[in-house]
């Protein structure tokens, strides 16, 4: 079930559980969680946006009526707030297939071999994109798990 659009803010969090895909069945094996996506909220000009990073496409933002016909899903909403321009701020970057790799050898190998504090973000997966957003400690890093314990614990 969708949260319904009027209830929904910019900054808010949608973590997401894709149904009949062994894609996402694969990440939530690894990653430890129910959860295989998240995407930002973003209500631009009193219209609802989902923005997310996806693999095969740049990070965009598709109207959120179109975005709740896509998939079939189950989505749990995380309070936020942020400011709009920190979530459009990284359209158009290409999605990050690397750093979703190196949480594939964090579960084999139990060592993080992929980026580290300093480096850029020039490319992301979701996860990173909504830690990056909202200056999670090692936003590189990020899963379901980190993202929705420090939403959580932060006031909204």
């Amino acid at each position: 079930m969708y949260p319904n659009s009027s209830s929904l803010k910019t900054g808010n969090v949608l973590l997401c559980h894709t149904k009949y895909s062994l894609e996402a069945f694969a990440i939530r094996q690894v990653l430890g969680s129910n959860w295989n996506h998240a995407v930002f909220v973003a209500v631009i000009a009193d219209q609802v946006f989902i923005v997310e990073a996806k693999g095969g496409t740049t990070l965009q933002r598709t109207p959120y009526a179109d975005w709740c016909k896509q998939l079939p899903r189950e989505v749990k909403l995380l309070s936020g707030s942020c400011d709009l321009a920190q979530v459009l701020a990284y359209e158009g970057l290409p999605y990050d297939y690397w750093s979703c790799v190196n949480h594939v050898w964090r579960k084999l190998f139990n060592k993080w071999f992929g980026r580290r504090a300093g480096a850029g973000a020039k490319r992301l997966y979701c996860f990173e994109f909504i830690a990056l957003v909202y200056q999670i400690p090692n936003w590189w890093e990020a899963t379901p798990q980190s993202i929705e314990a420090y939403l959580t614990a932060k006031p909204a």
